[in-house]
C-alpha cells in the first residue's frame, strides 16, 4: 500500500487536489480547509513510473515536482516438472 500525499502550502480554501500517474488521471479530492489531501494505491509492478499533483483552488493551478517510482515484485515460488 502506498499513500500520495498532496499538499499546498498557501491560497484560500477550498483547494482540489488531482493526483496522476504518468500523465493519466487517478483521481482527486477537495480540502475545504485547505489542508492537503491524500490517495491510496495498492501496488503492483504496473505501479512504476512518474507521478506528480495538482492543487486547484478556482484561482489558478499549481503542478508539484515529478517523483518518480519503482516497484520491485518478489520471484514467486518456482515450479519444477519433469
Amino acid at each position: 500500500m502506498m499513500e500520495l500525499h498532496c499538499e499546498a502550502q498557501r491560497g484560500s480554501p477550498p483547494i482540489w487536489y488531482h493526483f496522476y500517474h504518468e500523465d493519466v488521471s487517478l483521481g482527486s479530492s477537495s480540502s475545504p480547509f485547505g489542508r492537503g489531501a491524500s490517495f491510496n494505491l495498492l501496488l503492483t509492478a504496473e505501479h512504476s513510473g512518474n507521478y506528480f499533483c495538482e492543487a486547484d483552488n478556482g484561482q489558478g493551478f499549481q503542478r508539484s515536482n515529478t517523483v518518480s517510482l519503482t516497484v520491485r515484485v518478489p520471484v514467486s515460488q518456482p515450479v519444477l516438472t519433469l
